[in-house]
């Protein structure tokens, strides 16, 4: 007997859309578009320790690809995806992206960043739930369209949680938890072409 996963008509149209504003710029970036950009980020996630049983704080790595066009000369809209892992997760994030940044012309400059969409739940036969980020960080022009950008973050995952097993004295007395993680707080760097 297999599993069905059902998945309700918003999220798919949701997800079919976001999927389709992804790889839509792809076509375009050696065109010669002016306002089309791309972004790559890589970055650590953490959120501290929630379990009676003192499991250690939780760090997760994450990879996302953002693409897009700037809306006059400070804000970009784009659609992006992402991936969070760790040994006990695994996570793809597609979400709408809005960054402005305070001036577009100057070298160093602060940026705001602001991510929602659905995640999917990898381990957990991919369930789909919010995904959330509101980031603020600097973004250094490196000449022509080029940049780097380092933000903090904090990320919000609906009901995500993790589950693990404890041995508190011994190998032969183990424990088994679940630890609610919501919010993870993050620094990620990225590279803006």
């Amino acid at each position: 007997m297999t599993k069905r996963i059902t998945i309700s008509f918003g999220t798919r149209a949701c997800t079919l859309l976001l999927l389709a504003m992804l790889f839509l710029p792809l076509g375009t970036m050696g065109q010669g578009y002016k306002y089309y950009r791309g972004f790559f980020d890589a970055g650590l996630g953490w959120a501290p320790a929630q379990s009676v049983y003192d499991r250690p704080a939780f760090c997760a790595g994450t990879l996302s690809s953002t693409h897009g066009f700037y809306v006059g000369d400070r804000t970009f809209v784009g659609v992006g995806a992402g991936l969070s892992f760790d040994e006990d997760l695994l996570t793809l994030p597609l979400f709408l992206d809005v960054r402005y940044n305070l001036s577009f012309t100057a070298e160093l400059t602060p940026t705001f960043e602001l991510r929602a969409g659905p995640y999917f739940d990898l381990y957990e036969g991919d369930r789909a739930s919010f995904y959330g980020d509101v980031a603020a960080g600097v973004r250094w022009a490196l000449g022509g369209r080029t940049a780097l950008n380092l933000m903090l973050n904090l990320s919000y995952y609906q009901g995500f949680r993790l589950w693990g097993i404890y041995y508190p004295f011994s190998y032969s007395d183990r424990v088994t938890y679940t630890v609610d993680l919501p919010f993870t707080l993050g620094v990620r760097l990225g590279v803006e072409w």
